[in-house]
């Protein structure tokens, strides 16, 4: 199994140690045309109680902040990805068979609007002001606005590319180029979108009336 994060269209590897959580991973292609993860690691796991733990590490390791509509949002893309193994149980059978499947489970960062941000308290001014501009302060406001509208961004080009892919998939039409080299996140679902794969979508949507555009879009 694996686990990794997809941040500002950026990979990196939620198990790895806490040192070297920051290293850059990149996507290539094998001789197959099929995309990969360099340099993510992989561990072996057995029950349901390992597998519980290494989802738990991931969560700890992955990208969150404070947002006007969520005091804990996911500004990253989650990639939890399992590789399953089924033997019979006869295994001197010569018609024993072994199947392999890989499943992934995506934690999809929802889209946001780039002016919610806007709507950010400004700090008031202070002893600490200089030609009307709270220094120390209200530079780091700024620094964090600009972050969180640039992981905004990212988060919403990779969900439109995303929803290309589905929409032209959907049309089940075997003459449509699907664009999956558009963006890393469709590279790397790839194998989970076409071929014999099975697909399924759980929605989480907003019920709050002032959200009814964002959810209807």
């Amino acid at each position: 199994m694996c686990i990794r994060d997809r941040y500002m269209d950026q990979a990196y590897d939620l198990l790895n140690p806490q040192e070297r959580l920051g290293e850059v991973l990149t996507i290539n292609e094998d001789h197959n045309k099929d995309f990969y993860i360099r340099g993510a690691k992989e561990e072996i796991v057995s029950s349901i109680d390992e597998i519980t733990q290494k989802i738990r590490k991931g969560e700890c390791n992955r990208h969150y902040a404070s947002t006007i509509m969520n005091h804990c949002s996911s500004r990253s893309h989650t990639i939890f990805r399992l590789f399953v193994e089924s033997i019979g149980s006869d295994l001197t059978s010569p018609t024993n068979v072994i199947t392999e499947s890989i499943l992934n489970f995506v934690d999809l960062a929802g889209s946001e609007k780039i002016n919610i941000h806007d709507s950010v308290k400004r700090p008031k001014e202070n002893s600490n002001t200089v030609n009307g501009v709270t220094m120390g302060n209200a530079n780091q406001k700024e620094q964090t606005l600009r972050e969180r509208v640039k992981e905004s961004k990212n988060i919403n080009k990779s969900l439109f590319f995303l929803n290309q892919v589905i929409s032209l998939r959907s049309q089940g039409k075997p003459d449509v180029h699907i664009p999956y080299r558009n963006s890393p996140l469709t590279k790397i679902l790839r194998s989970s979108l076409g071929g014999n794969s099975r697909t399924a979508i759980v929605l989480c949507a907003n019920p709050c009336l002032s959200q009814f555009e964002q959810t209807m879009g």
